[in-house]
């Protein structure tokens, strides 16, 4: 018995061949292959060549009973009765072990020469780095103890691998102290003790191109006791480029020519992920009169654009599936299982929102407590952003003393007794008891695919939890250490998305050789995807890798060469091949096109590289993401019909109906508001309320409105802030609320000095946060002014609006600006000869409603605003000089347009920016393209009169 190669052509497809070989000539009966292991490069492989032998002996009248398909670690992965040998969860606690006895300086040239505090993170992260350094050497039948000797003459540092493989030592001391085996020198030990089945009386090596070293080992120890057939894809007469093993040569397929016919057609470059989802919509378009349905493969070698790719694919109606297994940590359950864990570690309030935020958990707050989802976020947000809490800690007796948040109270509580359930029964126990409670009312049909999908992970998470029941003991003392090892091996597992109807699969590149369709279009042909790259590998260099005979770059160039040749070849008399390469990426990031590409003849090399290197028309001025449907503005069917024609207008509303009446009706009919999640300390809003607070105060209190001693009345305006952020923020005030109050207390040390040179140059204040309102055809105007100053001699009136804004603003300049070609006409007007527009009406409607409420009409008032910018010197009132009954009598007459224009829904169309938009992240392009108009119309035609 010995090894064989059997070279197949590549003029037919990959399946079709090895089924060739595999199946008799004449197919009759049942068909065993039981005896047979067929070794293929990756499991969607396998499964494409059981489809295939299978459809072959079924059109021949025959069955076939067996066919056993193995991936390459098949010869040395875990087997039966291995109770000896350590878990993930094992290897990770004793890996943190070992890190954690670690003292400050050693292994200096690895870790660094100062100490670090005990981070438990840290110690996982490092764990794994150096077990899956392990487990890639453990490839080519390597321990870390072993690299010094085979390559000690590339390795660029000596004194790191002696640390790491000291590292190493501690590590399996520990495990053999407790009686267990390691996982990677136990595949090493298998992969030279091969333990074949009974009854297996040859191996097929189905064009695997890469093997790993650990299994062309072991072919090598068992091919005097096994028939093995190493079949290639490709000629006999090129039999020279291959190894013994099947596998390209590196140095010859550096240079091997890759003809693509008609490559002017079928080698093309593609602006973004999107385009690349036209350019393959276009190449199913043109092929349909000669192909059907099933006749079209597409291949994705980029998998960050897969999701954008499916998304154009179904915008234009074709179905597709995505193959590849999905890791556990995209799914809502290990979401919410993560959550829990990293909140009973912190604390941490942000956590809490993310819990609370979790469409399942909302759904048992629901279904067990009645508390209503928009109450819990809506209270939680509020509460969120105006108190800034940091822990869950912080909660609980803010939330008692106060009335207003009955729905997040109860929400606090409910998860305060989950957290100290799981603290008291442990991770295992207290998980399994606190995830039957929340799905407790969750019905599991297995024909649903979310279902299925999460009975999956349900299994993966129980399986997961019976390694903590395993556990030697190294984390019981530690639960936080147990809840982060649970999770980083939780999230590194994998689950299988069924496939259901009959979509085009989205293939990865090592996949499609076993893809038999006519016609072929693979996108993604870039560098680093095709071929693959480690750059950068902190510990195994390129060098280093060839040397000890691991995959290298070379290597991989070789076997990706070998792929896309075979993907042309198979097709060039009876299909195609069309290769897209992107010339940015999913996050808009330049990309280069694959060398594979440019592996042409040299009179054909200039033509190509200057259409794949050229520019394209399309270009992306906006990131790629986008809203998936249309929105639909118009009021909801149960919204307060007062709500929606207003009969109230704020003063300060004005200036949004200018800039954009699409946005005032977002922001002041359906009352929209942009929510900051990320918020972390106080923002302007805030910051202004701080100030005007502590201004206030000082109105309220006679003796220090009239107060002339500017330190006096400077300590009494910084006490107040005080109050004001110890109220709202608590003693143990977050960062920002510190570094804000310190600002502000400056800005009022300098408004008490402006404060008192107004009281000596003759101001009193008359009134201070004054509400007032007015009717102006039929629409009620309020308002709040914030002082109102009068002179003691002259009996000129000041309405006075406290800004404290970065600058400080002219209230002229605030309100009109010279007039522009995208000027709404709503706001065009005339003063003084000159054409202006407005852009704010809150001064004169303050002055109109003072004097509508005030007995004045021979009085002089003047409009100020009583600046406190970040630039202190600027501190103080700034007047409208020029300010007359002509200007404020046009400020009502626009009044009374935009109170027309909205009376009568007139909320169409929308600017095209605005400065400081909240809806900027919701519309971030032309916002028309996003609403459907439909409804919005009839609703605007419904206007009232």
């Amino acid at each position: 018995m010995a090894s064989t190669r059997y070279f197949l052509g590549w003029s037919e497809p990959l399946t079709k061949v090895v089924c060739d070989y595999l199946l008799p000539a004449r197919i009759e009966g049942v068909v065993d292959l039981e005896s047979t292991i067929i070794v293929v490069p990756t499991r969607q492989a396998g499964r494409r060549l059981r489809e295939a032998l299978a459809l072959r002996c079924d059109d021949n009248g025959a069955a076939l009973l067996s066919a056993r398909t193995v991936t390459p670690a098949f010869f040395f992965g875990s087997r039966n009765g291995d109770a000896d040998e350590a878990n993930p969860v094992t290897v990770a606690s004793v890996w943190s072990d070992v890190f954690r006895s670690v003292k400050p300086g050693e292994f200096g040239s690895l870790l660094g020469r100062r100490g670090r505090q005990r981070d438990p993170a840290w110690e996982a992260v490092t764990g794994e780095m150096m077990q899956g350094l392990r487990s890639i050497l453990a490839d080519g039948a390597y321990r870390i103890s072993d690299v010094a000797d085979v390559a000690g003459d590339v390795i660029e540092e000596p004194e790191r691998w002696a640390e790491l493989a000291a590292l190493e030592q501690m590590y399996l001391d520990r495990l053999e102290g407790l009686g267990l085996a390691d996982p990677c020198l136990r595949k090493i030990q298998y992969a030279a003790e091969p333990a074949i089945p009974e009854g297996i009386r040859s191996i097929v090596v189905a064009s695997v191109p890469a093997p790993a070293r650990l299994m062309v080992a072991t072919l090598h120890k068992i091919r005097n006791e096994f028939d093995i057939a190493i079949l290639v894809h490709a000629p006999e007469e090129i039999s020279s480029h291959f190894d013994e093993w099947g596998r390209p040569d590196p140095d010859t397929w550096a240079h091997v020519e890759i003809p693509v016919p008609d490559s002017s057609r079928n080698i093309c470059l593609a602006a973004t992920p999107e385009a690349q989802g036209g350019r393959v919509v276009e190449e199913i378009v043109s092929g349909s009169q000669e192909y059907g349905p099933g006749d079209f493969a597409i291949g994705v070698a980029d998998r960050s654009i897969i999701q954008h790719l499916a998304e154009h694919l179904s915008e234009q109606g074709l179905l597709t599936f995505d193959p590849a297994e999905r890791r556990i940590s995209s799914h809502p359950l290990y979401r919410l299982i993560e959550t829990l864990c990293v909140l009973a570690s912190s604390g941490s309030f942000a956590e809490l929102g993310r819990l609370l935020r979790h469409p399942d958990y909302l759904s048992f707050l629901y279904a067990a407590h009645s508390l209503v989802p928009h109450d819990v976020l809506s209270e939680f947000d509020e509460f969120r952003t105006t108190h800034l809490p940091s822990r869950l800690d912080d909660v609980g007796g803010r939330l008692s003393n106060c009335d207003n948040w009955v729905a997040l109270r109860t929400a606090v509580e409910v998860v305060v007794a989950q957290l100290d359930m799981l603290l008291k029964l442990g991770l295992a126990s207290g998980l399994r008891r606190l995830l039957s409670v929340v799905y407790a009312g969750r019905k599991v049909r297995p024909d649903r695919a979310e279902d299925e999908e999460f009975q999956q992970v349900a299994g993966a998470m129980d399986y997961a939890l019976r390694y903590f029941e395993q556990r030697t003991g190294l984390t019981e003392d530690d639960p936080e250490l147990a809840r982060l090892l649970f999770l980083r091996q939780l999230a590194g597992q994998t689950y299988n998305i069924k496939r259901r109807g009959t979509p085009m699969d989205l293939e990865g590149w090592l996949e499609l050789p076993w893809n038999d369709a006519p016609v072929l279009v693979v996108t993604g042909m870039n560098e680093g995807c095709v071929p693959d790259s480690r750059l950068g590998d902190v510990f195994l260099p390129d060098s280093l890798r060839s040397k000890l005979g691991l995959l290298s770059d070379a290597e991989r160039f070789a076997r990706d060469a070998l792929i896309m040749r075979q993907m042309i070849e198979c097709r060039r008399s009876g299909g195609k091949t069309v290769f897209i390469a992107g010339k940015s990426g999913a996050d808009g990031d330049p990309l280069k096109p694959s060398r594979l590409l440019f592996r042409c003849s040299d009179t054909e090399l200039p033509g190509r590289a200057a259409r794949l290197f050229g520019e394209l028309q399309e270009k992306r001025d906006k990131p790629y993401w986008k809203i998936s449907v249309k929105l639909s503005p118009e009021p909801p069917s149960d919204m307060d019909p007062d709500k929606i024609d207003m009969k109230r207008m704020r003063v300060t509303s004005f200036r949004d109906y200018l800039q954009c009446p699409f946005r005032f009706y977002l922001k002041h009919v359906l009352g929209m508001e942009r929510q900051d999640v990320e918020k972390d300390g106080p923002d302007a809003l805030d910051f202004g309320n701080m100030v005007h607070w502590a201004l206030q105060a000082m109105h309220r209190d006679v003796n220090m409105t009239a107060c002339e001693d500017e330190d006096v009345l400077a300590e009494f305006l910084a006490e107040r802030a005080m109050t004001w952020c110890r109220e709202r923020y608590g003693e143990r005030m977050p960062l920002p609320a510190v570094v804000s109050l310190r600002s502000a207390r400056k800005r009022l040390q300098k408004a008490a000095v402006a404060h008192v040179g107004l009281l000596k140059e003759g101001w009193e204040t008359l009134h201070s946060e004054k509400k007032y309102s007015v009717s102006l055809d039929g629409m009620v105007l309020s308002g709040t002014i914030d002082r109102v100053d009068r002179h003691r001699k002259t009996g000129v009136i000041r309405i006075i609006d406290y800004k404290t804004s970065d600058t400080k603003s002219s209230p002229a300049e605030a309100h009109l600006r010279k007039t522009a070609s995208r000027c709404p006409e709503i706001a065009r007007t005339t003063i003084d000869g000159a054409e202006r527009a407005w852009q704010d009406l809150q001064l004169p409607l303050y002055v109109f409603m003072f004097r509508a409420e005030t007995d004045c009409s021979d009085v002089r008032i003047e409009p100020a605003y009583f600046n406190l910018p970040k630039a202190i010197e600027d501190t103080g009132p700034g007047i409208w000089e020029d300010f007359s009954q002509e200007i404020c009598e046009d400020a009502v007459s626009c009044a009374q347009r935009v109170v027309g224009a909205v009376k009568n829904r007139m909320f169409w169309p929308p600017a095209e920016r605005v400065t400081h938009d909240e809806f900027e992240d919701l519309f971030h392009d032309d916002i028309a393209g996003h609403v459907r108009m439909d409804g919005f119309e009839r609703f605007m035609k419904g206007k009232r009169k």
